[in-house]
């Protein structure tokens, strides 16, 4: 029920109990001792049971504000029931005019508790017990009440002397009546305008609120009456029994209210639930396309992988071949002047030997003839020896770069006979140019690594000095240094290719080693060279390479590989 229908329908209830009054005190009605005690009785039991659902409530709740509800109910109930039990004439007719007095006394002193409970709930608020103090409080606290209201009403119709100015008509009495409907009435204006200000509209909020506005209206019927069950008497009576149902009804419209909303909150989790199921479902389908999705990239990834080291390879050998090609040409042209002398030498002995032979073959063979033949043999002899060591001195040192250049086999070396091997190698390929090469590697340096590998990097960075160090330049000098050292107790060799020509850009250093890079795009450049050297230094030989330029004043490149190779994945 909305706050604004519960509005005005009490007030309608209220417009009609007032308009019914003056009907009320015209009337000569006239009841006995027999309908007050039963009326006193049915409402002795209504309130009890009022008090014991509303304190249902407070166990399900824990708040202060309807345990002293409760307490207030089951009070008024005990307070009512001595009442009841002890107003019965047919009990009691000996002593009437006492009996008359303390019907009063006790009515006044039972609803003044009640009213006290309810300003004490107000002022409880919203605060809440523990749960696990919740049933004990609830006993202690309702026990209590129950026990006071009865040993009070229990004490004021025992009691010898009783004020006569409570007596029914008296204008104490009459002041009593209506201060209590007052205290309602502020009660109701409290309890409204909290509940109000929190839209509290809970049914048994609202029940208590028209119970309170009851009780205003009967004490208003109370304070006109003018002597016992006459009609204003009765009606007060029967509008207290009428306001000790509201809180009942109140319960049971709480419980309706909180089964419909259980109900909401069990169809909004099936609900729920079912939605969940559904995006399982759903999500169970995609994590199923996900991983078919996931298993065919993975696939294209390691082909592209596949592929990829493919070519790289394919660019590797194609940069062996590239560094043999330019070996050959320059060991081709240095043999062709051995190769030219030996047969110079070979060509001139032949002519002698047969000049000798003829001058023998005449007879006209002389001594001095002789000797100058034998001279002359000599020195051609020598001269062809000397030009055929070198020839093979030259196919020695390239047949050896070549092998290792076209072979990754591991095998123990000295790096002083690899490197100077190499650059002998490449001596021939610039002999008619202005370079220098000075090495400064000391023998007896035992490697146990891949020469091959190792040559190739060493081919890359004199090429690379050559081709953009020393652009533009008319001398330049590259000169290379070992050095060896110890990490973590693994021996190590740095290894260092320095020239002096014209350095890398600083904005240039830090991607030199990246694949494609080149800065003679367009002029024969290719960009993997490097990326090249990078890849066998960091993987094969299991070492590092750097680069240094300072402010373009050359280039050093920094070697680091250990003297044992580590072993292949």
């Amino acid at each position: 029920m909305k706050l604004i229908a519960f509005d005005k329908l009490l007030i309608a209830a209220c417009c009609a109990m007032l308009a019914l009054y003056p009907v009320v005190a015209r009337a000569t009605w006239h009841s006995s001792s027999d309908v007050h005690a039963v009326l006193e009785f049915a409402s002795s039991l209504v309130a009890v049971t009022a008090g014991v659902m509303v304190l249902l409530h407070f166990l399900t709740t824990g708040r202060w504000f309807f345990l002293f509800i409760s307490v207030g109910f089951v009070q008024v109930g005990a307070e009512e029931f001595v009442h009841a039990l002890f107003s019965f004439d047919r009990l009691w007719p000996a002593n009437l005019p006492t009996a008359r007095l303390a019907i009063s006394t006790t009515w006044l002193a039972g609803r003044s508790v009640f009213v006290l409970a309810l300003i004490l709930a107000f002022c409880c608020g919203r605060r809440e017990v523990a749960p696990a103090t919740r049933r004990g409080d609830a006993l202690r606290f309702n026990f209590a009440g129950f026990l006071l209201s009865a040993l009070l009403a229990y004490a004021i119709f025992g009691a010898q002397h009783l004020s006569s100015s409570l007596r029914l008509g008296q204008p104490l009495k009459q002041a009593w009546e209506a201060g209590i409907a007052g205290l309602f009435l502020l009660v109701f204006v409290l309890y409204y305008r909290r509940h109000a200000r929190l839209r509290s509209y809970s049914p048994l909020m609202l029940s208590i609120l028209a119970c309170i506005a009851v009780q205003v209206m009967l004490h208003l019927y109370f304070s006109g009456a003018r002597e016992f069950y006459d009609a204003r008497w009765d009606t007060a009576h029967l509008l207290k029994l009428l306001g000790y149902f509201f809180p009942i009804f109140g319960v049971w419209g709480e419980t309706i209210a909180t089964h419909r909303l259980a109900r909401q909150q069990y169809e909004a989790l099936c609900k729920e639930m079912a939605e969940r199921r559904r995006s399982e479902a759903e999500l169970a389908t995609y994590r199923e396309h996900l991983e078919e999705l996931v298993a065919e990239r993975t696939a294209e990834l390691e082909q592209t992988l596949s592929n990829l080291r493919s070519a790289q390879d394919q660019l590797l050998q194609a940069e062996k071949l590239s560094a043999l090609g330019s070996m050959v040409a320059g060991v081709s042209h240095e043999l062709n002047t051995p190769l030219g002398n030996a047969q110079m030498a070979v060509t001139t002995l032949i002519g002698r030997i047969a000049d000798i032979h003829a001058s023998y073959a005449g007879g006209g063979l002389k001594k001095t003839q002789v000797d100058h033949f034998f001279d002359e043999g000599r020195k051609l002899s020598e001269l062809a020896r000397r030009s055929i060591e070198r020839s093979l001195e030259l196919v020695t040192s390239f047949k050896q770069v070549a092998v290792d250049q076209t072979d990754e086999q591991r095998r123990a070396f000295d790096l002083a006979t690899v490197v100077c091997a190499t650059i002998d190698a490449l001596r021939p390929s610039y002999q008619d140019q202005p370079w220098e090469f000075a090495v400064d590697v000391a023998p007896g340096i035992a490697m146990d690594s891949y020469p091959g590998p190792l040559e190739q990097i060493i081919l890359s960075l004199v090429q690379n000095s050559i081709r953009h160090g020393f652009e533009g330049r008319d001398r330049g000098c590259i000169r290379i240094a070992a050095q060896v050292g110890a990490d973590a107790g693994a021996a190590h060799v740095v290894l260092s290719l320095s020239d002096d020509g014209n350095g890398i850009a600083p904005e240039h250093v830090g991607r030199i080693f990246d694949p494609f890079f080149t800065t003679t795009l367009g002029r024969g450049g290719s960009g993997i060279g490097l990326n090249i050297t990078h890849r066998i230094a960091t993987t094969l030989l299991g070492g590092t390479i750097c680069v240094h330029s300072p402010e373009r004043r050359g280039a050093t490149f920094t070697l680091r590989i250990p003297q044992r190779a580590p072993a292949l994945l």
